[in-house]
């Protein structure tokens, strides 16, 4: 899997538009629960996410 896929999809998959958006805006009373918990841990680079130091694979793109 290439980092541009998981960037094209990162950017069109809702959840991770939400926790991007909280994360940009520090308000996550919107944020999807499951990242809410490790908040803290989060960030962004371009369109992906990341858990410390590795990638969210957006739900779409698990199965592979």
């Amino acid at each position: 899997m290439r980092i541009e896929e998981i960037e094209k999809t990162s950017w069109k998959e809702e959840e991770l538009k939400v926790v991007r958006e909280c994360l940009r805006k520090g308000d996550w009373s919107a944020g999807p629960k499951l990242f809410v918990m490790v908040r803290n841990e989060l960030t962004f680079v371009g369109q992906v996410v990341l858990l410390r130091k590795r990638i969210v694979i957006p739900r779409t793109l698990r199965h592979i």
